[in-house]
């Protein structure tokens, strides 16, 4: 992938691989409306049914350029790298984003002293030898007014759980899945206090991370957010 810098003081990104300059996106008024400017020798083009239009670059990425005038970059593998002008076409910008968090994904939840106690990367995985995921990182300390920084903490670069709570996210934690972990380590032999399948259950859900709220189980839960309007998605 190429590299975007931005320049605050005309609020406009350049996207560049190589040293070749192969986009320039510019916001053209006060009302988070943006343009996007390519060279078409570096593109393919296309119109989408939407009226979105995409552009794929040479090297793998594509820009996709929405009517409402919001402009969104996304990687070779389809995930996000960075997005401006999104609040036109967020018809909500008051919404609430709620991760009922369950199965292995549950394990981030936990505090790391619950990690080196019961050795949680025996059940997360070798990429997980901490709970890096609740690390704080510098980024959580940049300008939170600047929101569009694509190294800032509203980027792809500050995606901590600490970070997605000071933005608004809130975490559930599923019970049901924390009962079945308990059960777990039961059975790896990881229990030194000897405790008993419900006690060990009960010390994990006593220690998640701040924030985070302890819900009976996610598969009942997700029915009752839908039904209070949340989407869910995967």
């Amino acid at each position: 992938m190429g590299e975007l810098e931005s320049d605050s003081a005309s609020r406009s990104f350049i996207y560049s691989m190589n040293g070749s300059k192969l986009a320039l996106i510019q916001n053209s008024d006060e009302d988070d409306r943006y343009v996007f400017y390519v060279p078409e020798e570096f593109v393919q083009k296309y119109r989408l049914e939407d009226d979105t239009v995409k552009y794929d670059l040479r090297d793998g990425t594509s820009f996709w350029q929405y009517q409402d005038g919001a402009i969104r970059l996304v990687r070779p593998d389809g995930t996000i790298f960075h997005q401006v002008g999104m609040k036109r076409i967020i018809k909500h910008p008051d919404f609430l984003a709620v991760s009922v968090t369950h199965g292995t994904a549950q394990l981030a939840l936990f505090e790391q002293a619950m990690w080196d106690k019961y050795q949680l990367t025996r059940l997360a995985g070798e990429d997980f030898e901490t709970n890096t995921l609740i690390t704080e990182r510098k980024l959580a300390a940049f300008d939170p007014t600047n929101y569009e920084d694509p190294a800032g903490p509203f980027s792809g670069e500050d995606n901590s759980i600490p970070a997605l709570m000071q933005r608004g996210v809130v975490f559930m934690s599923c019970h049901n899945a924390i009962w079945e972990q308990a059960k777990a380590l039961i059975k790896l032999d990881i229990n030194p206090d000897r405790l008993s399948h419900a006690a060990l259950a009960a010390e994990l859900s006593n220690h998640l991370v701040d924030g985070a709220i302890l819900i009976p189980g996610a598969a009942g839960t997700l029915p009752e957010l839908q039904q209070a309007g949340f989407h869910y998605a995967t």
